[in-house]
């Protein structure tokens, strides 16, 4: 029995395997092929001898929600008697270990009695008795061999006595009642009382008749083959083992093996079981009703011989032994031994006693490959085995779990022909597993091969499989595979369409001077590498002009004729076709093309638009870039995005280009999209730059206005409100006409599974426009939901933008990836820095400053942590399904971090613990505010925001207090802009956009957020335009916790960034099972 929740029970044993699994993996067990099993976090780790020299390596997870018992490197892999093994293995090892358990007080006993000044009593030398009650009348059963009566129908007994006076042993001084209720304390020999009591636990736990209930003695006869272990763990400690008052118990180690014995005579065939490995053992009587020992008491010398079985038997064997023989009629005999014998042969131990019967040797067994050659050039391998019983009779079975059904198989004999295989011949590596499951043993696996890895196949892998002894099996007919003897060449022409905005590619494709139907190569570069004709001809497309052609047709998806040789692409794909004609493969090129993509990649080729009246302000070069690159956009019919860093003036190159628009005739107006608390601004900035624009506010429903939208914006020019009022009147909006959408700190819409994405994407308007300094702050796919938004030919389908781009750059860090999507995104999207085209603005300092946390304080972190990490371990085995569960407990543990009160189930008096990192913070104002400067301090956490307001309050410390319950925000932003407040807490989300707060010059980040680009949007609320002071920024850590984990997940999110977005040359990756386990280990 298990009592440890992380082990399985019997129960659960037995019902995640079937019967002959659990019978063998108990055989297993208790003939001792378990040679190791050790437990961690993971699960359950062993190793079992198989029928050879090798050892199995076994896995037993602690999740066994999946319905599977564990994994194996034996050939089976899943569920087998292995994994039974080891589980009842851990098992039996922790009820052995667990009277062991707070018997110290007994054990010192004994050292200090005596120097306690107490007479200790004598030692009692215990032994284990073994009795053979008398059977009750009636009770005998017929004879049959080997035992003379049915299994169970004699008992044994177990008695716990002690040594006589005389030197016999007594039963009245100590019995199993005792050691039940942890007496008596001094039994001899060291160690029986454990063993002894540990023999007792067990029996209590497979005691299903209640045989143990007169608390005297403990049956045998309903018990399994554990006996064996505790009766071995009993003997090693040096208790005897007796019959009677005098007689001796002989223990045998070697077990007996079950063979089925078969006797020809006049009445037919017979099949009985017979007990073979001691030439005693065939007078010997079963023990148990389900056999798992025999027992012969010799009375000559008053001597009880028990022996283990060496294999749980199957069920044929079990009916035998308990119900006798099985007779075979003559006329049946035949049938018997064509169809019946062979399989029984070879998965039981048969023989004939009086050689009456001839029995089959087992099939010759080899390792096999089936390769099947399919439709569309595929050719599919799987493993499996060849079973040769002669005459001709082969059977092929596949290497799969389904396999262990088939009666006729012999795993031990596939084990032995795997063994005679160099699975580590490199040639193999392709069909050869390395590791599965934390098992190292390699095996052959399945594997699908096209395009030129047909080449591979059928002249490496499969001669080098014959050559190393393996069987190659095919299936269907395979073609000539050939590569061509010349290098294709492909051409591309790009020509004018009737469309405006839309252009034609022609594509020609020649090989070995013969032009192959652009379609074929069309279909061939949508789905793989290779071009397979039908007369085997494999043509590679992996060539650099293919690669481009591919990513084309699968990113743009606006195809035209594809059977004449044309794809159709727009001024989009500028970033695309620039790398056609670097290639050099271009041939005819528009002059509308050139004309119309000038400027778009290079800023000094753009347009010189002269900033148009009615802009009252003057533009620095960059702001004058900006805002011609947005109307050379318009002009081509497209939008883009707008990335400059905070603080840039985005705002006002919008304003120029709008202003710009509406000089060359566009009439009607601009929708201006931005998060409630940035809408103001839109007004203000407008009046100030651009007073001549007419613009209209919605900042109400339309049942709170009590007009329609219509009417409410009839007349104007630029039209500001939030996106929530966006997406609750949507189809007001779509039902007006729309010059430009342009959406200000557009990552609002980076979920494309959004209602606020799919408004902005369904939005009727000649260009829509994305303005944000963080275009892309967690994942790639935020990225394309803005640009599906603004140009939506360009990327059209996630899945495949997942496939091209997320993937290889996310997980595998592929520069190259990252560049080419860089390369696409150049035409539709403009970002500068402060740092290259802001020089006038003074220096931005920052430091980490490293927190050691209070004694009590890192106390209560620690104990969380630990109950964290085991949690958070087990829940990214399924991270799709627990990503909420894992995001919840690390940011209760980062809350912990911060302050033991944040914890949702704080102890008491954790109030009173110090908390290190406010009184640094408090330290650190005291000093800023006498030399006159003034702070930021930021947190995500409005309760930790709540202590450090308390916090001054007591101090005395001035401050105004902004989180997204603050009502009356622009008043308080006011008080601190022209007050003299020298500290300002605001949370992460009040503060993270819409606010120009240069009026402060030091910045505080109490705690780390997973968003690096949240971090830099807070502090840009000071370091931007009009700050005439040098920045300081703090970030205060707390030391050794999870907030030095995600300062170091930061950076890989800023690597990401600076990769696709910026000139990085690195890459990270998004929160990831990886990411996700290093924040807690």
């Amino acid at each position: 029995m298990s009592t440890d929740p992380d082990l399985p029970t019997l129960d659960e044993i037995e019902d995640l395997v079937d019967y002959g699994t659990m019978s063998r993996g108990r055989a297993y067990f208790h003939s001792g092929h378990v040679v190791k099993v050790r437990t961690d976090p993971s699960g359950i780790h062993g190793e079992v001898l198989g029928s050879g020299a090798s050892a199995y390596l076994v896995v037993v997870p602690h999740d066994r929600s999946r319905g599977s018992l564990g994994s194996c490197s034996c050939p089976i892999g899943d569920s087998c008697k292995h994994t039974v093994a080891v589980a009842l293995a851990a098992i039996a090892q922790t009820v052995r270990r667990r009277p062991r358990d707070g018997r110290w007080r007994q054990r010192l006993e004994p050292v200090l009695g005596e120097a306690r000044g107490r007479t200790l009593a004598p030692p009692i030398t215990a032994a284990l008795q073994f009795d053979i009650p008398a059977v009750p009348t009636g009770r005998y059963l017929p004879a049959m061999a080997p035992s003379q009566r049915a299994p169970g129908a004699q008992d044994v007994v177990l008695r716990v006595v002690s040594r006589g006076a005389r030197g016999d042993w007594v039963r009245n001084v100590v019995s199993w009642s005792d050691l039940a209720t942890d007496g008596p304390t001094r039994l001899q020999p060291p160690g029986a009382a454990d063993e002894l009591r540990a023999l007792l636990n067990w029996a209590r736990a497979h005691d299903r008749y209640h045989s143990y209930s007169d608390g005297k003695t403990i049956s045998l006869r309903d018990k399994d083959r554990g006996l064996w272990q505790m009766l071995d763990a009993v003997a090693d400690v040096g208790v005897p083992l007796v019959y009677g008052k005098r007689g001796v118990v002989e223990l045998h180690r070697d077990p007996l093996e079950v063979e089925v014995d078969l006797t020809r005579g006049q009445r037919g065939l017979s099949l009985h079981a017979r007990l073979i490995g001691d030439e005693r053992a065939g007078a010997a009587q079963l023990l148990g009703r389900s056999p798992y020992g025999a027992w012969l008491l010799d009375e000559a010398d008053s001597r009880l011989h028990l022996w283990r079985l060496g294999g749980q038997p199957d069920p044929l064997t079990e009916t035998l032994l308990v119900e006798g023989s099985i007779l075979v009629p003559p006329g049946d005999v035949g049938e018997f031994t064509d169809q019946f014998l062979p399989d029984l042969s070879r998965t039981r131990v048969l023989g004939s006693s009086d050689a009456s019967v001839q029995i089959p040797e087992r099939a010759s067994v080899s390792v096999a490959m089936i390769v099947e050659y399919g439709e569309g050039h595929a050719a599919a391998l799987r493993p499996a085995y060849t079973y040769d019983f002669g005459d001709g009779d082969v059977r092929v079975l596949d290497d799969s779990a389904d396999g262990d059904k088939v009666s006729w198989r012999d795993v031990d004999a596939e084990v032995a022909a795997k063994a005679q295989v160099d699975l580590a011949d490199p040639r193999l590596r392709e069909v050869v597993t390395e590791f599965r499951s934390g098992i190292r043993s390699p095996r052959l696996r399945p594997a699908t091969f096209s395009g030129s890895q047909l080449l591979w196949l059928v002249d490496e892998l499969l001669p080098a499989l014959q050559e190393l002894g393996v069987a190659v099996i095919e299936r269907g007919e395979r073609a000539d595979y050939r590569e061509p003897a010349t290098e294709p060449v492909v051409i591309v022409d790009i020509t004018d369409t009737p469309e405006r905005d839309w252009f034609d590619l022609a594509v020609r494709i020649e090989v070995d001077g013969v032009e192959i139907p652009f379609a074929q190569v069309f279909s061939a570069l949508l789905v793989g590498a290779e071009l397979v004709r039908d007369d085997g001809l494999i043509i590679d497309l992996s060539r650099p002009e293919f690669d481009q052609l591919r990513h084309l047709i699968r990113q743009a998806q606006l195809i035209g004729d594809a059977s004449s040789g044309t794809v159709r692409i727009s001024p989009e794909h500028l970033g695309l076709y620039d790398e056609l004609v670097h290639l050099g493969i271009v041939g005819e090129q528009s002059r509308t093309w050139r004309e119309r993509v000038a400027g778009l990649t290079d800023l000094t080729a753009l347009p010189a638009i002269e900033l148009p009246d009615g802009i009252e302000a003057d533009l620095r070069p960059y702001q004058l870039d900006g805002f011609r690159w947005l109307s050379t956009l318009s002009d081509l019919g497209i939008g883009g995005i707008l990335a400059d860093d905070m603080g840039l003036g985005k705002t006002l190159q919008v304003l120029a280009a709008i202003v710009h628009a509406r000089s060359r005739g566009m009439t009607d107006p601009v929708l201006v999209v931005a998060p409630t608390s940035v809408v103001a601004n839109w007004q203000a900035e407008a009046a100030r730059f651009a007073p001549g624009l007419q613009v209209a506010m919605v900042t109400a429903s339309g049942k709170r206005r009590g007009s329609s939208l219509a009417d409410t914006v009839a007349g104007a020019d630029v039209v500001v409100t939030s996106y929530n009022l966006f997406r609750l009147e949507f189809s007001a909006y779509a039902d007006l006409p729309w010059s430009w959408l342009v959406l200000d700190e557009a990552q609002t819409v980076k979920n494309h599974h959004g209602k606020t994405y799919q408004c902005a994407r369904k939005l009727p308007a000649a260009s829509k426009f994305a303005l944000s300094g963080t275009p892309m702050e967690n994942s790639l796919m935020e990225l394309w939901a803005l640009t599906s938004i603004v140009a939506p030919g360009l990327f059209t389908d996630p899945e495949r933008f997942n496939e091209d781009y997320r993937t290889p750059i996310e997980r595998s860090r592929d520069a190259a990836r990252a560049a080419v999507l860089r390369s696409r995104i150049a035409p539709i999207m403009l970002r500068r820095t402060k740092e290259l085209v802001a020089s006038e603005l003074p220096p931005k300092q920052e430091q980490v400053l490293r927190v050691e946390l209070h004694p009590k304080h890192r106390k209560a972190y620690d104990v969380r942590l630990q109950r964290v990490r085991g949690q958070v371990l087990g829940l990214l085995k399924d991270l799709d399904h627990n990503r909420i569960s894992v995001l919840a407990a690390l940011t209760a543990l980062r809350q912990l971090a911060l302050s033991p009160v944040l914890d949702a189930d704080p102890a008491p008096g954790v109030e009173a613990i110090p908390n290190a990192k406010i009184d640094l913070l408090v330290e650190r104002l005291r000093e800023l505010h006498g030399e006159g400067h003034r702070a930021l301090v930021f947190s995500q956490f409005t309760r930790y925001l709540g202590a450090v307001r308390e916090r001054l309050e007591a101090e005395g410390i001035a401050y105004e207090y902004l989180d997204g319950a603050t009502r009356n925000r622009p008043a308080v932003i006011s008080r601190f802009k022209d007050g003299d407040a020298p500290v300002f807490l605001i949370s992460l989300k009040a503060g993270g956009v819409g606010l120009n707060l240069t009026e402060a010059d030091y910045c505080f980040v109490l705690d780390p957020w997973w968003n690096p680009a949240a971090e830099a949007q807070a502090i840009d609320r000071t370091h931007r335009i009009g700050q005439q002071h040098p920045v300081m920024v703090y970030r205060m850590i707390a030391a050794d916790t999870i907030e030095e984990k995600v300062r170091e997940l930061q950076e890989r999110k800023r690597e990401l960034f600076a990769a696709v977005i910026g000139d990085g040359a690195d890459i990270g990756r998004t929160l990831s099972a990886d990411d996700l386990r290093a924040l807690v280990e």
